[in-house]
Order: C-alpha cells, then structure tokens, then sequence
C-alpha cells in the first residue's frame, strides 16, 4: 500500500525567551528544550546507523536554503508539497529560531537498499542570539552530529564566526571524554571552485588561506588581527581535521525564496539545475563520508547510536546544558557508554565465569573428592579451589577491562580511569564474589560422604551431579542468549506497516516498533529488534527482554487509538 509521505520540518531546539529579570542576572544559564514529538519522531522512524548532518553559520547565509536542498537530493521520490520545507528569507533577525530538523528520515544514495538513515538539521543563524545561548546551541550540535557543516558567504569565517566556534570549543575544552568532537566541514556555496589569485589550488591550502590572517586585505586593527589568529590557532587545534566542500552557483529558479515551496524535487532535476545538483550530490557524498553517528565518547566504529536512544540521549542533553553556565556532559557520556558495556560484555562475561568456575570445581572434585577427607586434606581442597576462583575472579576482570577498551572505551582511555567505570568493576567482582554454587557443591558431597550408605552415597552422587549439568547449561544457555540479543540489536529495527488511524486520521505508513518506557525497566524507550531471524520473537535494546511480536499492540502516539498492523517488516 502506498503511503502519502509526511515530510516537512518540525522543530527540535527551541529556545525559551529569558525574562528581563533573568537577563539581568549574571548567573543566568539559558534554557533551551526539546520538543517532545520530535523525539517520538526519531525514535520511531529512523534507522541505525544514523547520519546526522547540520548546518550551521551566520544569519542569512542561507543555511535553510541549503538544508531544503539538501533534503531535495536526498529524497527519493516526490514528497507532499503542502508541507514546507525549511524557512528561509531575507529578515535581518532570521528566520530559523533553535534547531530544526527534516522529520523524514532520508537515505544515502550511494547505499541503495543499505540500512540506515540521514537525519538532517538547521540551526539557528548566528548573530541574532547572545554569545552563550550561540555556544550551547553549537555545543549540543557538535555533540550530536557526525558532520557539522559551517555555511560561508562569502567564502571566508570572518571574526564573529571564529568568534563563535571558539565559545563553543571551548566547551569541550574542560571534557575529560575522548571521541566527541564531530567532522568540522566548511561549507562555501555558490563558489565553483577553490581559488587564490584566479588560480584553482587544494582544499588544504583553500583551508590554510581561510583560517589565516591577510593583515594587507582587512581592515582589522593590529589587536584584532590579533585576536583572530588566535581564534584560528585555538580552532585548528581543537579539531585537527577540518574539511572544505564547496557548493556551486544557485540555479535562477532557487533564489527567490518565496518560490522555495515550489516542487524542489523536479527543479532539482532538470536541465537547468544539473550542474548544481551534481555540485551539490558531491558535497553531500563527502558529509556523509564519516558514516553513522556512534555513540559519544565511543572508540568503536561500530558502537552506533540507536533510535529510541538517540532521542533519549538528546533530551538527556538538554538537561545537562540547561544546568550550568558551563555545562559539562562527561558523566551523562559516561553512563551511556557503561550501560552498552554492562550489557554487551559484563553480563556475557559473568555468566563464562560461573560456567567455567562450577565445571572446574566440578572436575577437581570428580578426581580428588572420592571419599571423607580428613582435616589436612579439606583445608588442602579449600585452598586449591579458592586460588582457583581468585584466579578466575582475575583472568576475566581483566578479560573484561581489555573487552571494555576493545569495544567501548578505546585504549587507555580516560573513561576507564574515572569512578563510574571503577564502581562497575566493584560490582562485576561482587557478583563473582556472591556466585556460591561451586562451594555448595562442595558442601552436598562432603554431606554426602557422612554416611556410610554406599548404595545412597551413589544415588545422592548421581543427583548432583545431574543437577551440575543442569546448572551448567543453563548458564550455557545464557551465554547463548546474550551472543543473539547482541547480534539481534545489531540489526535493523523492527517496523510495522499502519493502516491510516481511525480516529484522528493521523496518517499510515511504516514506523519501529517501540517499547514505551512507562513499561520497559530501563526506564526508557527502546526499539524493538527481531531476535535471531525468529518469525514471533523480538528483543528490545535498552532492557534486552524479549516478547512476542504476534500480540504486540500499536496505539496512535496522537490520539492514543489503536492501529491495524497491516504487516511487520
């Protein structure tokens, strides 16, 4: 069934006005927040692994006019046009207040029939906003998105814009947490090519030439030529890696923004635009080089964010910078990162202990546990078991640790010096400590051998033994179950296809499955996934418990109606 897509913006960030009041007051933090149906949006439709780029730049540079065109080569097919796409205009003030963003998730056209999703914002132009609600923006920006596109016009970051990113950097300045900076790209348009003296040059010497000071071509002082070197000294050093795609001419037809509404997606693809959309299609294709967002402060390439967490993680950001007049995100990073390596290696790695540390004891015993011990003997027992236990307890803390900077942390990272990871250890050891099945084992056979039944010592042997391996593939079992739930949420989220709502008429189409956090014991929403190619099994990812899909329930997150399920995907 086809469904009409329901494309457009909505708005992510608004900021709240301060009152007179709270602009006098020096301490004021200002407060910005999260729009409620716009996480719902992310958490639903999109996909992981999540691209996530964002234009920023100074007001009127034309930001929301790229972001539109953006999403117009993105697009796939022709979407309704009774929805708009970014706001742009000539207004001093500007006219994008906070962060928007495209509310359909759009595709990479390189990976066709890839998974994953493109999720695409605009921010607010700079110029108009007081210089720390501009670094919180920034701030929140960077740390969400892989790609964090400055716009130039003209094709130069004159001393208000370096201004701004280095109130923003400095942010990050006081974070103890690897891996957060994004992709910095600068983003020139309407500039063909890269040029100096009429002669097309590199994008490193286009870069060396932008983000240097020319005291013979400005009018700057001494003091502030000054100062503007220092701000691109201090730039270039918090991020390395700086890009350049530069962007064609505007087609006649786009730059009127009254006629931005028209059917950008055709306009895009005629004659007359070909060299744009081509100019365009590339700059794209390099924005997305960095591939999907992963999780901040994550070593791993394959540590992505995922939906339902993304969205969570955003308003967990929010919060952070809105209680601080220099907010500082490390620990919110820190726990996100110790939840994925709780789930994803600890409770594995715990149950390998059991397994191995209950087989071992029940080998020794097997072998050197045939009859009444004496004294020296037991005290001997107890002394070859607990050294093994504590060796064990060692092997796989360190197991663990390495595991943690494998798939998380990454070497010698910070993270896993601080007392958030340590605390984790603590409990890793205290739940090895509190696994007593070996030693109660070891209680039931030296019970067992206070008789002198022989025929009642074998049957009692025999019972325990049997419930041993009971015990032992059940642990088996574990180990199994948390191997497929990790490579089950590796996967793509599990979506339904929804008939139109009967109620309110919210439109149909295709959207994950969520599990509510009313419900779920994390406590947040998680997405569902299919558990191990299973035709009526699924796993949510922030609680790991698993349910059937033939009886799940999809309730209209407008009206609260129930949805028909046309089919799961």
């Amino acid at each position: 069934m086809d469904h009409q897509l329901e494309c457009g913006c909505i708005e992510l960030i608004r900021i709240i006005q301060p009152t007179d009041e709270e602009r006098r007051n020096p301490k004021y933090v200002p407060r910005l927040e999260i729009n409620s149906e716009a996480k719902k949006i992310i958490s639903e439709k999109f996909q992981s692994p999540i691209s996530i780029l964002v234009y920023v730049g100074n007001t009127g540079v034309g930001k929301s006019k790229l972001a539109s065109l953006t999403a117009g080569v993105l697009q796939r097919e022709k979407y309704n046009q009774s929805l708009s796409p970014f706001l742009s205009g000539p207004d001093p003030k500007g006219v994008t207040h906070g962060v928007w963003m495209w509310r359909e998730p759009l595709k990479d056209p390189n990976k066709s029939n890839k998974k994953g999703s493109i999720l695409l914002l605009d921010c607010e132009g700079m110029g108009t906003l007081d210089q720390k609600t501009t670094a919180n923006l920034y701030l929140f920006c960077m740390l969400i998105s892989t790609a964090f596109a400055v716009v130039l016009r003209p094709a130069r970051v004159e001393r208000q814009q370096g201004e701004r990113l280095q109130n923003a950097l400095q942010g990050f300045a006081n974070m103890k947490t690897p891996y957060v900076l994004p992709n910095l790209w600068l983003v020139p348009v309407e500039l063909p090519h890269l040029m100096k003296n009429n002669k097309i040059i590199s994008s490193n010497e286009w870069i060396n030439e932008v983000l240097s000071v020319t005291e013979c071509n400005n009018t700057l002082s001494t003091n502030e030529n000054k100062l503007l070197e220092t701000q691109y000294n201090y730039i270039r050093q918090m991020l390395p890696n700086i890009n350049v795609a530069n962007v064609s001419y505007l087609p006649i037809c786009f730059r009127d923004d009254s006629q931005l509404a028209d059917d950008i997606f055709t306009q895009l693809r005629e004659a007359s635009s070909e060299c744009f959309y081509t100019s365009l299609s590339d700059v794209i294709r390099q924005l997305l080089k960095s591939g999907g967002k992963r999780l901040p402060g994550s070593y791993s390439n394959l540590l992505y964010v995922r939906p339902a967490e993304l969205a969570h993680l955003m308003g967990d950001l929010i919060d952070i910078i809105n209680a601080d007049t220099s907010p500082n995100p490390d620990e919110l990073i820190g726990k996100y990162l110790l939840e994925r390596f709780e789930q994803e290696i600890v409770k594995k790695k715990i149950a390998e202990f059991q397994g191995n540390l209950l087989s071992t004891t029940k080998s020794y015993l097997k072998k050197n546990l045939r009859k009444r011990e004496t004294e020296t003997q037991m005290n001997d027992n107890n002394i070859i078991l607990s050294n093994e236990r504590n060796h064990l307890t060692k092997q796989y803390i360190t197991e663990i640790t390495k595991l943690a900077e494998e798939k998380i942390y990454g070497p010698h990272s910070i993270l896993l010096t601080l007392e958030l990871f340590k605390r984790s250890l603590d409990h890793v050891r205290k739940a090895m400590d509190e696994y007593q099945d070996p030693e109660l084992l070891i209680e039931k056979i030296r019970s067992n051998f206070s008789t002198n039944d022989q025929n009642d010592q074998e049957k009692k042997q025999k019972i325990l033994s049997d419930d041993t391996e009971q015990r032992l593939e059940k642990i088996t079992e574990r180990i199994n179950r948390e191997d497929l739930i990790n490579a089950s949420i590796s996967g793509s989220e599990l979506q339904v296809d929804l008939e139109q709502c009967s109620e309110c008429g919210r439109t149909g189409g295709i959207v994950s499955i969520i599990h509510s956090k009313e419900v779920c014991s994390s406590k947040r929403n998680g997405n569902y996934y299919r558990y191990n190619d299973q035709e009526d099994v699924m796993v949510c990812d922030a609680c790991r418990k698993l349910e059937k899909i033939s009886v799940t329930k999809i309730e209209c997150s407008k009206c609260g109606a129930p949805r028909k399920i046309i089919s799961f995907l």
